[in-house]
């Protein structure tokens, strides 16, 4: 299980005094902080609170009041509150106060910071530095921010200190989502940060005033063009409602969505079911598409990935997005769509929806808010149960959680039978979710699916080595020494891979070597075709990670013994070397790393007699091409060049040409630089065309 983020045990809560005194003493002596990077994210963050204190008004409310007495006394406020309570916003008020505020110069005109991500606090944060810093949204996400909760384990003691000082101390602001605070509640209670006395907590009766939430609702409302404003029964009856997200969020959706403007006080009573009418039933399929892209998009969505003509142009996630849109909003279904139609339909879609349902900036598109990415996740999920599973970003597994339990156990079966189980532990090795499962549903800790994956192999396949050593422990729970590595061994998919080979994919050195130490025989174990685990990292490229892995099983032979043993290691069924596997995927600096180190390698064909040249034109990287037939055919001539190439042909009498060509639409322009530096191997292409 994880630890908590602190582990403060009760002795050492005796000595805690001490410990702070330490603390306190080491920040002091952080004088490694990167002042110019400071100066510029202060700047970053006091433009970003001009813009929001300029773009949408605020009311001052009780919890204003709170924190900045809390502020006043403590030097640090942590507040909590559910999604679209005004979090951010009244942490943007604070900011602004503390900077401006000359009350009894008390404050010395604190400089805003806002970190942009946890792991930067080492870089830009120091002591006595007359900073107000904000960690906002911490966590974010759970599910989706494993690197956050190693820095929170690591840093969590030495948060409450950096406010320690006299002028020119620093203040600090803590927002947090109520569901993530109540999901690392026994992580944060160890620290007195989070203790009640400093914490506001917007979703409790104690802010939530009838006063303060009409007031917002007439703030949002009274501009609305053409709106007849709502009579004094209707605003009774909103602000007595307790809508799932912040009534904030709720006013400012209503606000900029003309579809919802007829459903009054209904949509103030279910704010997620209207939002997700609308979008269903009352919204163009531009925005629908945008919305659902957002939500699957593997990387994040700039507007060079919507440009065709860039080489960052997502052409299989825009196709994939409208091939899945048919099925989640099929009443706006064209599949007479041509690409350049697809681009521009998402383009408009997300230039439409822009300061809406969509938030732009410095090119990047995302949700303008959490509780629009949750709806439109609920609206993929409903249509395409198996679809979300599959492909939505992990981010929205918590909705897992939340059915009841028979809900839960048919998804369980669900991902069993249908080859899914990859879903329950994603590329960050979603451990929370695991272990939730694992307890409330033991049955499935053994469980395989129907390429004979057991639960540890995705989770090797997602490289977090914490997450594996918590389930390990669980699977291997009881067992000897002896029966632990026995079964790692036994462990095997039905194509004889091991969770070694998975973790080898990921190429994390770290992982991969824990696993050979914990359990030595995986290191030469190959499966069913012969593929050491060598072999898989050459296919992904880690050169670090093959250096590595190299050295232990190379240890102890001669320079001799270990070219032999690189020309011997082969896929027994391919004859596929190392240096094979790493060309499929026009890996140049793994290519030259072996061509290097074991020459001989460059000269092995496999068993159709393809060369590793063809691998690589099959992969259509020509960067990698170039420089790797360089290095082999430095000293040639431009003739003896050509004619070499002539001569890699395979038992098919096909060229490097052959192979490049063979994947032309996907890599039209790879194609044409290889036919224009190898003229006459096009030549020669076309002559062997005609006499077939």
């Amino acid at each position: 299980m994880m630890k908590d983020l602190c582990g403060i045990s009760t002795r050492q809560k005796e000595i805690m005094k001490q410990q702070e005194e330490m603390l306190m003493s080491s920040v002091k002596k952080n004088e490694n902080a990167d002042l110019t990077e400071q100066r510029n994210i202060i700047g970053q963050t006091e433009n970003w609170i001009r813009e929001q204190r300029s773009s949408s008004q605020f009311v001052t409310t009780k919890a204003f009041a709170v924190a900045k007495d809390k502020i006043k006394e403590k030097r640090f406020v942590v507040i909590r509150g559910d999604s679209g309570a005004g979090k951010t916003r009244l942490a943007i008020e604070l900011l602004d106060w503390l900077q401006l505020s000359t009350e009894n110069h008390m404050f010395n005109g604190k400089k805003p910071l806002r970190l942009p991500n946890l792991q930067s606090w080492d870089k830009v944060i120091s002591a006595n530095s007359n900073l107000t810093i904000l960690l906002d949204d911490v966590l974010g996400y759970s599910s989706d921010d494993t690197q956050n909760l190693a820095w929170w384990q690591q840093h969590a003691e030495m948060i409450k200190p950096i406010v320690h000082g006299k002028e020119s101390a620093n203040y600090l602001v803590i927002t947090v989502r109520n569901d993530i605070y109540h999901e690392y509640k026994s992580k944060f209670v160890c620290l007195s940060l989070f203790d009640e006395e400093n914490v506001i907590d917007l979703s409790s009766p104690d802010y939530i005033l009838e006063e303060e939430r009409a007031a917002l609702l007439s703030l949002y409302t009274s501009k609305i063009n053409n709106f007849e404003p709502f009579t004094e029964s209707e605003v009774n009856q909103i602000i007595d409602v307790s809508p799932p997200i912040g009534f904030p969020e709720c006013c400012r959706i209503f606000k900029i969505t003309p579809e919802l403007h007829s459903e009054r006080v209904t949509y103030f009573r279910r704010p997620l079911q209207s939002l997700r009418m609308v979008i269903r039933e009352k919204f163009n399929r531009a925005k629908q598409t945008a919305l659902l892209y957002l939500l699957l998009s593997t990387e994040p969505v700039s507007t060079e990935r919507l440009d065709f003509e860039n080489t960052h142009f997502d052409k299989e996630g825009i196709e994939r997005v409208f091939r899945i849109s048919a099925h989640v909003f099929p009443d706006s279904y064209n599949d007479n769509d041509s690409p350049v139609t697809q681009i521009r339909c998402l383009q408009r879609g997300l230039d439409v929806l822009c300061g809406s349902f969509v938030h732009k900036a410095k090119g990047i598109f995302t949700f303008f808010h959490d509780s629009i990415q949750d709806t439109v996740a609920i609206l993929y999920g409903e249509a395409t149960p198996t679809g979300f599973l599959k492909n939505c970003p992990s981010s929205c597994l918590h909705y897992l959680a939340t059915h009841q339990k028979k809900d839960i156990e048919s998804v369980i079966k669900r991902i069993c039978h249908d080859d899914m189980k990859e879903s329950l532990i994603d590329e960050d090795g979603q451990l929370e979710m695991c272990l939730y499962l694992i307890k409330e549903y033991p049955a499935t800790l053994c469980k395989k699916d129907n390429h004979g994956n057991h639960c540890l192999h995705f989770v090797a396949l997602s490289g977090n080595s914490e997450s594996f050593k918590s389930i390990a422990s669980l699977v291997l729970e009881g067992k000897s020494k002896t029966e632990k590595e026995n079964f790692m061994k036994n462990l095997q998919t039905r194509d004889g891979t091991t969770v070694l080979h998975h973790a080898c994919k990921t190429g994390k050195t770290d992982f991969c070597l824990y696993l050979i130490r914990e359990y030595p025989q995986l290191l030469n174990q190959k499966d069913k075709i012969g593929h050491h685990c060598l072999h898989v990292i050459a296919k992904n490229g880690k050169v670090e990670c093959f250096k590595a892995i190299e050295a232990l099983v190379l240890k102890g032979r001669s320079k001799a013994d270990m070219e032999r043993f690189m020309e011997t290691l082969t896929v027994e069924t391919e004859f596929e070397t190392v240096l094979h596997n790493a060309a499929v995927t026009g890996n140049t600096e793994m290519c030259l790393y072996l061509i290097k180190e074991y020459p001989k390698l460059a000269g092995q064909k496999s068993r159709n007699g393809d060369h590793f040249l063809h691998g690589i034109a099959l992969s259509g990287n020509v960067d990698c091409f170039e420089s790797v037939a360089a290095f082999v055919l430095n000293g040639k001539t431009k003739t003896e060049r050509e004619q070499f190439l002539k001569t890699i042909i395979n038992d098919e009498e096909e060229t490097v040409l052959h192979h490049a060509c063979n994947t032309l639409d996907c890599f039209r322009k790879e194609t044409n630089m290889v036919i224009t530096v190898f003229i006459s191997l096009y030549k020669q292409a076309m002559q062997n065309a005609l006499k077939q």
